[in-house]
């Protein structure tokens, strides 16, 4: 959580011009730059509060491109390994 919290300073500090992701489009909105993190925080947290992550996964059009990853960070939660502590 460390990352995305750091990610989320700097997006609330207005200093971000655009967004180029890993997966996903790119854009310039202030507005979905922000949901993007907002909806990785949600992600990230669900993965250790449920073992049902249908509802946060079917936001993501591009998700079965990434149901491995997904899957991977399913275990590496479980796990409660450091990169997912608050």
């Amino acid at each position: 959580m460390g990352t995305i919290n750091k990610i989320k300073n700097i997006v609330d500090s207005g200093n971000i011009e655009i967004l180029i992701p890993g997966h996903g489009s790119v854009t310039n909105s202030e507005k979905a730059i922000q949901q993007r993190v907002n909806q990785s925080i949600h992600y990230l947290h669900s993965l250790r509060q449920s073992d049902d992550h249908e509802e946060v996964t079917e936001q993501y059009e591009f998700f079965e491109g990434m149901k491995d990853v997904h899957l991977h960070n399913v275990k590496v939660a479980a796990r409660k390994e450091p990169q997912f502590e608050d």
